[in-house]
């Protein structure tokens, strides 16, 4: 029984290093410009949805694994397949998390006056756009209002009406909170960034706040459905 838990626990254990320095190879990479066409970003959103798959497969998984353990008492890899389990929860978004970054919002331009002629409205085209340009200038983790943005998040619009994740945009002010290594950096290319035309363009103006400070964002709060794998973490 030992050999048979030792292999399991060093074949999970490979598993879970593997995708850490997968994951910590990206981050290292430097930030540039996001120049990929449509389709490559549709590959690319593939490839992040096969991994959240493979994420929410090793989680369950993994607890099945600690049932069997916990069954037979032992707690010395019960406890280590938890913390592998958290792990797993944290990298896909299941859980709240908090770290260094700055808070931006989204907010109708003030010109002293009342137009009748034009409403401000942020389409999903533009909303994609800013979050792709958040990424590009080094965005680890993003939540827009209180809807947190995951490798699966998609911004629609239905009847007229914005959604995110499911959910109906806010109205304005918009708040958008993001954690980042790199807080002044973002905030310098925010400032210098084609996005803040596209904005103005839509009578909209995008304000920064609380830049290098501890942000908290809450944990992603929809089921996860990929291939028959759900997941209802919350």
């Amino acid at each position: 029984m030992k050999k048979k838990i030792h292999f399991s626990l060093a074949a999970v254990t490979f598993f879970f290093g593997l995708l850490l320095a997968v994951q910590y190879t990206n981050v290292q990479d430097p930030i540039v410009v996001d120049t990929r066409d449509i389709n490559q970003l549709r590959d690319e959103l593939k490839k992040q949805e096969e991994l959240q798959t493979h994420l929410v497969a090793e989680i369950k998984k993994n607890e099945a694994q600690l049932e069997s353990f916990h069954m037979s008492l032992d707690n010395e890899y019960a406890d280590v397949l938890n913390e592998n389990i958290d792990q797993r929860r944290e990298e896909i978004g299941l859980t709240e998390v908090k770290g260094k970054g700055l808070m931006n919002t989204i907010d109708v331009m003030d010109f002293g006056i009342v137009s009748d002629n034009f409403t401000p409205y942020l389409s999903p085209d533009l909303l994609n756009r800013f979050l792709n340009e958040l990424k590009s200038l080094g965005a680890e983790e993003i939540c827009v209002g209180d809807e947190r943005i995951i490798a699966t998040s998609a911004v629609r619009e239905v009847n007229g009406r914005v959604l995110l994740n499911h959910t109906p945009l806010p109205s304005f002010p918009i708040e958008i909170k993001i954690i980042t290594n790199h807080p002044l950096r973002m905030e310098s290319g925010l400032d210098i960034s084609y996005i803040q035309d596209d904005f103005a363009l839509e009578n909209l103006q995008m304000k920064i706040s609380k830049v290098d400070e501890i942000i908290t964002l809450p944990a992603y709060s929809k089921p996860i459905h990929f291939q028959g794998i759900e997941s209802n973490e919350k």
